[in-house]
């Protein structure tokens, strides 16, 4: 079986308070919370549409490290059959947030910590990445 290739971004900001913080999403009706990702999109590269994703699912932009932090595979059910789908992930700092963005009212988004975020994914890469955002996050590069 013939992988569906997307990308996303593991988005996360500093806050002076409540200090590193991951972003969340889902949709409404979903148990589970992930990343912002999505298909890839003709005439995009792989880290172009990470940010476009993000931006559509969260309404964030931000400073995208160019190479891929991790991968994994799924199965996600589309309509009556399975489908593997593998996508790479980017580290994205987030530097803003918009009023208002595509999938605004299809979404849910959450900022949490490391630990709440590690807790909340399913996925053993997001899970690791998020954890070693300290370490691997100290030097973005703009994309």
């Amino acid at each position: 079986m013939t992988p569906q290739i997307q990308s996303g971004v593991l988005a996360y900001r500093r806050h002076k308070r409540r200090g590193l913080e991951v972003l969340l999403v889902k949709k409404p009706l979903s148990q589970n919370w992930g990343i912002p990702k999505g298909k890839l999109t003709a005439g995009l590269s792989l880290s172009e549409n990470a940010t476009k994703e993000a931006f559509e699912e969260a309404g964030v932009r931000g400073t995208i490290r160019p190479e891929i932090a991790g991968s994994y595979r799924t199965m996600k059910r589309r309509a009556d059959r399975q489908v593997l789908v593998e996508v790479s992930v980017f580290l994205l700092e987030v530097t803003s947030i918009a009023r208002k963005w595509p999938e605004k009212d299809t979404r849910l988004i959450r900022w949490c910590s490391v630990s709440e975020a590690s807790r909340l994914l399913r996925e053993p890469i997001l899970i690791q990445l998020s954890q070693g955002l300290d370490r691997s996050a100290t030097t973005p590069t703009d994309s």
